[in-house]
């Protein structure tokens, strides 16, 4: 195994029975890696995970697709990332994003922004804390998920 092992290495290193069901959870990751890094990934995952597993991941959408202040927000962040050595390299535009995860053989696709998020995780705070609008998830099942996704 070399050094920067594959995926599989990766996983098989870690013990993980890639013949049942794996949940794979990829948040705060995919905007520092290059776009084909990120859908190679999740091309991986589509073709070696049993059906039924599903992932998790969380990824930045283009400053330009964001309103006023929340585009400033993403060009600042970015920006900030840049200047300490950990550049920014994707955002996704979540409709391809969607499509793409299909093509790749993942069956159900759920994404929720920043609404949604802040409704299932936030819900109750009384500091008005809320998730910015570039704030996405995705959550998918490869084939299709034996349960339903509630979010």
């Amino acid at each position: 195994m070399s050094i920067f092992p594959t995926l599989t290495e990766g996983l098989a290193a870690g013990g993980i029975n890639l013949n049942v069901a794996t949940f794979f959870s990829w948040l705060g990751v995919t905007q520092y890696l290059s776009s084909s890094a990120v859908l190679g990934t999740l091309r991986q995952i589509a073709g070696l995970a049993a059906p039924g597993s599903e992932i998790v991941f969380q990824f930045v959408v283009p400053a330009p697709t964001l309103a006023g202040e929340e585009s400033a927000l993403v060009t600042a962040l970015a920006a900030r990332a840049a200047a300490v050595g950990e550049p920014w390299l994707s955002f996704f535009e979540p409709e391809e994003l969607e499509a793409r995860l299909r093509q790749m053989g993942f069956g159900k696709v759920l994404h929720f922004g920043p609404r949604q998020a802040t409704e299932r995780y936030l819900l109750g705070r009384t500091d008005g804390l809320r998730l910015p609008a570039y704030f996405r998830m995705i959550d998918a099942c490869v084939g299709q998920c034996a349960k339903d996704i509630d979010h």
